[in-house]
């Protein structure tokens, strides 16, 4: 049987001849035309590949440097990039790793792209999907469930029903666990009668959420090779499937998350592969919000008081391994001290408080108070200092707790009823432990902030605190890094053997040169080493696309005066029998103008709109596709989970309607804190980030509207600072080439 390599590279010198007779054979089994920008892509990244150099053992041994290539809409990024790697990396003997941003467009390529191009060429490649732990079953916990295992149950005590408890208590408890067990007989039913694979987006029917994450585990409390499930595990059936394949389709999270854990856990080790980041502009804030913590202090008492509580009732555990009691102790000793520093630092923030007042008492956010420029104060740097220590000590002692329990559990006349109890007690202290290793991000982060006499010398940890109101709702504490470039310099670009990045929107767009992407290199942390690329979408904008722009009265922000003028422009806008979806800059936005196009529009009218504010998108999404398929107009409204990634070609999009530029809010507390910064050291917060970001978002938002080379239609956008801010040239030369007409917003 033939091999990759045998097909790929005989003489496994000659990748480039390979790349060009497989697009020619693509383009001559498909019947299309190559394209000149993704045959400059693909000869991009050949170039790029081609000059590293590798030691005898294939390791790289050239400079650290990324591949960087913006590709216009129906460029045919993804082609030109499989095209380009898969002959490198069977030459040089390397797996490649593919990083997208969501799950369809993981479909896209896995069921798309590459089995055209497979059809095409007959490469022999090996294909697999990763996943992480959450989205497969686990048969030993699920075994513990249906065994009744104590506090496993979700909603039910850990142990008996105290006497005064009421009787209330435990009819609810046994409602709670029969429509609980129905389900995990269910799952069990399936998975040994091979009708389900364990992977729950292989299940057929919904399962409630809260009741999926009793049945996964994670690294923590899995007994890998020692479970009595292994052969039979879902996760590590396709583990097993990911360590021969050739190409691994994965997401951004779960690349982080693995890189998180030492890399190599899930995907392979990024020195023997080459990797792609698809949609790479998420990237850098994905890498900011793996590194955010955050926890309630009443919270952290209550689940640090259990901790101690399981602790303390783990009397056969003591008895049978003296070091294992004293380990116990340990923990009970560390959660109580913790618990005590955490009302401390309740009592401390008390005194320091300065909540605003909410002036929408139905305003479902947060209340929200920020430590400027990431300038945090003493007091709570030293408590989060000693919380930090205690959290070390917890979690170092609930290792050896976890360590003693598996030693147990893999004795060979151990007993069923014990081993039952075990492993019950073993998935308790892992979930203690998951949550300390919280409690070790955030209060770790805020204990390492330098004070004020070096505080400026690297960028800071935002740190904040939200209440949901003056009255009530736990007191929570969050930190963030404000800048992700630095750890994804050190974990990803110095680690991977190559690494493409690529993007219909990395660039601010205002050239095609190195200093355009200056934003995203900055964020992203990139080598000083990289290379860049631009290739404009094929598609013919001038034709095919118009751009309105409204010349508001009304200055943008939260006035009755302006949202009455939005209003009454979205409502002239509208067209209910063609496909529109219309873009929000935030919730709060949303909202106001939802209420007054109630009074504005017809009840029918506002009734049959598709709002992301009482639907989930892909709900909305759905209904609008069959709204449009069934020869009906549709309007659709979101916000910037709409701006992003949504495929709507052809008819099923001809009208965009966005809002409001795309300005981060105001408020956002690592944005602020990073902008407060930047201005103390000299910088120009909104040159370098606000302005750049923005163009970014805007051209993502754009490019909703044309998906293939046949689609048409308009975008209007109703922020009249594109025609009267010095700053709004930029964001219209960042767009394709396109008719643009000025008009006047409604009378009245």
């Amino acid at each position: 049987m033939s091999t990759a390599t045998d097909i790929l590279s005989p003489d496994h010198y000659q990748p480039n001849e390979t790349i060009q007779s497989g697009y020619r054979a693509y383009l001559k089994h498909h019947g299309v035309s190559g394209r000149g920008g993704q045959k400059r892509m693909i000869a991009d990244i050949a170039r790029y590949l081609g000059a590293i150099q590798t030691n005898a053992d294939g390791l790289r041994t050239s400079q650290d440097a990324v591949c960087v290539v913006e590709a216009g809409t129906g460029t045919g990024k993804t082609l030109a990039y499989l095209l380009a790697t898969i002959p490198y990396a069977v030459t040089l003997g390397k797996k490649i790793i593919i990083a997208a941003a969501t799950v369809t467009q993981q479909q896209q390529i896995l069921k798309g792209e590459l089995p055209r191009l497979q059809a095409a060429t007959a490469w022999p490649l090996q294909v697999e999907l990763a996943k992480g732990r959450g989205r497969f079953l686990c048969l030993n916990r699920l075994e513990l469930l249906l065994a009744g295992s104590e506090g496993l149950f979700p909603g039910l005590p850990a142990g008996p029903t105290s006497a005064g408890a009421g009787a209330t208590n435990s009819a609810d408890s046994e409602l709670i666990e029969g429509f609980a067990r129905t389900h995990y007989e269910g799952l069990l039913s399936r998975f040994t009668s091979r009708q389900w694979t364990g992977d729950i987006d292989s299940l057929d029917d919904d399962l409630p959420n809260g009741l999926w994450q009793t049945v996964i585990t994670d690294n923590r409390s899995c007994f890998n090779r020692d479970c009595d499930f292994f052969s039979q595990c879902p996760y590590f059936r396709q583990r097993a499937q990911i360590e021969s394949a050739d190409i691994v389709i994965a997401n951004q999270d779960l690349l982080l998350s693995d890189i998180r854990l030492g890399g190599g856990v899930v995907l392979p080790a990024l020195k023997d592969s080459i990797l792609i980041i698809d949609e790479a502009h998420q990237l850098p804030e994905k890498a900011l919000n793996h590194f955010s913590a955050f926890a309630g202090l009443g919270s952290s008492q209550q689940q640090l008081a259990e901790m101690k509580a399981r602790a303390d009732a783990a009397e056969h555990l003591r008895l049978s391994d003296h070091k294992l009691g004293e380990r116990l102790g340990d923990i009970s000793k560390h959660a109580v001290e913790a618990g005590e520093l955490l009302r401390e630092l309740w009592e401390w923030q008390q005194t320091q408080a300065q909540w605003p007042e909410k002036t929408d008492r139905f305003e479902q956010q947060p209340l929200l108070q920020r430590y400027e420029a990431g300038a945090c104060p003493e007091t709570l740097r030293e408590l989060a200092g000693k919380l930090s220590q205690q959290s070390d000590k917890l979690q170092a002692a609930l290792g050896d707790i976890l360590g003693g329990i598996a030693q147990m559990l893999d004795k060979d006349n151990i007993d069923p009823d014990d081993s039952e109890r075990l492993q019950g007690e073993s998935l308790a202290f892992s979930g203690d432990q998951t949550y300390v290793d919280t409690l070790q991000r955030l209060y770790h982060q805020i204990s390492e902030i330098p004070d004020e006499s070096s505080r400026m010398q690297r960028p800071p940890i935002a740190v904040w605190w939200t209440k949901m109101s003056q009255d009530s709702g736990d007191l929570v504490l969050h930190a963030s890094p404000t800048h992700g470039g630095s750890y994804l310099a050190e974990q990803v670009w110095q680690n991977a053997f190559a690494a493409i990045c690529t993007s219909a929107t990395m660039s601010d767009g205002h050239d095609q040169s190195a200093s355009a992407f200056r934003r995203f290199s900055d964020t992203a942390g990139l080598p000083a080493g990289s290379v860049f690329a631009v290739h404009e979408s094929p598609f013919d904008y001038s034709e095919h696309c118009t751009l309105r722009i409204m010349n508001a009265r009304q200055r943008p922000g939260d006035s009755a005066s302006y949202i009455a003028e939005l209003s009454a422009a979205i409502a002239d806008a509208l067209n209910f029998d063609e496909a529109t979806l219309v873009l929000f800059s935030s919730r709060k936005q949303f909202t106001a103008v939802m209420a007054r196009l109630e009074q504005l529009l017809e009840k029918t009218r506002f009734e049959s709109m598709l709002s992301q504010l009482s639907a989930q998108p892909a709900q909305l999404i759905e209904a609008h596709r069959q709204r449009m398929t069934a020869g009906q107009g549709s309007v659709l409204l979101g916000m910037a989970s709409f701006a992003e990634g949504l495929d709507l070609p052809g008819e099923l999009l001809t009208h965009l309607i966005i809002c409001k530029l795309p300005f981060a809010v105001p408020d956002d507390p690592v944005e602020s804190t990073y902008s407060e910064w930047l201005q103390a050291r000299g910088g120009k917060p909104f040159d370098e980030v606000s302005l750049p970001d923005a163009i970014i978002r805007f051209r993502q938002a754009f490019g909703r509207l044309i998906r293939t080379e046949k689609d048409q239609g308009r975008v209007t956008v109703l922020d009249s600072r594109l025609l009267t801010k010095r700053y709004g040239r930029r964001f219209i030369e960042a767009l394709p080439r396109c008719r643009i007409q000025r008009f006047e917003p409604p009378a009245g």
